[in-house]
């Protein structure tokens, strides 16, 4: 089986998911140096193409889902920011109280 000692080794190279500081910069940047390699690889003769097609199509799910949490992420922030500026800007009032003064 040629494709398989390949393969175990693309395995042992792909970007790996790292604690919260880590970005989706940096796994976009280890993602694209790996199908680089993998180019060369296959040129070489020393990576099965079935492989290499694999990885590529992974890679642009990954890459997608890559943008799509980022998208996510901002969301939320900008979220949280129209929740803090709703607040800030309707006071809430106290429970079982009714608001007094001029009719409309």
């Amino acid at each position: 089986m040629r494709g398989a000692r390949p393969y175990r080794k693309e395995l042992a190279r792909a970007p790996r998911a790292a604690g919260p500081g880590c970005r989706d910069r940096q796994q976009g940047k280890d993602l694209r140096e790996l199908l680089a390699e993998s180019i060369i690889e296959i040129r070489a003769g020393k990576l099965d193409p079935r492989v290499a097609n694999a990885l590529g199509y992974l890679g642009a799910s990954y890459l997608r889902a890559l943008e799509v949490s980022e998208i996510e992420s901002r969301l939320d922030a900008l979220e949280a920011q129209q929740r803090l500026a709703e607040r800030a800007f309707l006071p809430s009032k106290p429970a079982g109280s009714e608001q007094t003064g001029g009719g409309a």
